[in-house]
């Protein structure tokens, strides 16, 4: 089957398109509200046992002792710092021109 599209047929492809996404945006999505607040409980346990094995460990205690100010463990900066400056973790420079 050999098929030439043709300006009029292209724009009835996108016509057809866009009334196909706004019916389906009228009719919204199906969700499960059960069965997401079970697993929102489950995921709110299981970050707050995370975050309790972190405040236990030693690498916690090493943050806190050498940070002048509160932790934030949800902070990339405060963490980044501790990383750069308390544990000297560098960062390799790589040549991708090479």
């Amino acid at each position: 089957m050999n098929i030439q599209p043709t300006s009029l047929d292209a724009y009835k492809l996108m016509h057809d398109g866009v009334l196909a996404l706004a019916h389906a945006e009228r009719q919204g999505i199906r969700c499960d509200v059960k069965y997401i607040e079970n697993r929102k409980i489950l995921l709110t346990k299981k970050i707050n046992r995370l975050e309790g094995q972190l405040r236990d460990s030693k690498f916690y205690r090493h943050w806190k002792h050498s940070s002048k100010s509160k932790i934030n463990i949800y902070s990339d900066t405060q963490l980044r710092t501790f990383l750069y400056r308390s544990k000297h973790t560098g960062v390799e420079c790589i040549n991708t021109n090479s």
